[in-house]
């Protein structure tokens, strides 16, 4: 895991409101998603008890939710008309996520 720069290095887990997380281009390390993992995830989400390991996202002081892994997961979760993610959240800025994001991918 990539050092993060905040007073709370351990993350929170929350249950998030999809359309509160910021998809940030910058932030995805890949040039786009595969689109056979988010078919694959999204038949997984048929059975509505199912649920995937929580995203990660940096929580900055102006209150964005910045999503540094986990790009797959949401877009199925959006595909299959789920409203909310279980996040872990990380106090820190977006530059802290694009550090996670290459750390997380590489």
């Amino acid at each position: 895991m990539s050092e993060v720069n905040s007073s709370r290095t351990k993350p929170e887990i929350k249950t998030l409101s999809i359309v509160d997380i910021t998809l940030d281009p910058d932030l995805q390390p890949r040039a786009e998603l595969d689109q056979n993992i988010v078919k694959l995830y999204c038949e997984e989400l048929v059975d509505k008890t199912f649920n995937m390991d929580p995203v990660v996202v940096f929580l900055d002081n102006e209150g964005t939710y910045w999503l540094a892994d986990g790009w797959h997961r949401v877009e199925s979760y959006k595909i299959s008309k789920r409203k909310k993610i279980k996040a872990k959240v990380y106090l820190g800025t977006k530059r802290d996520a694009w550090k996670y994001s290459r750390s997380a991918n590489a």
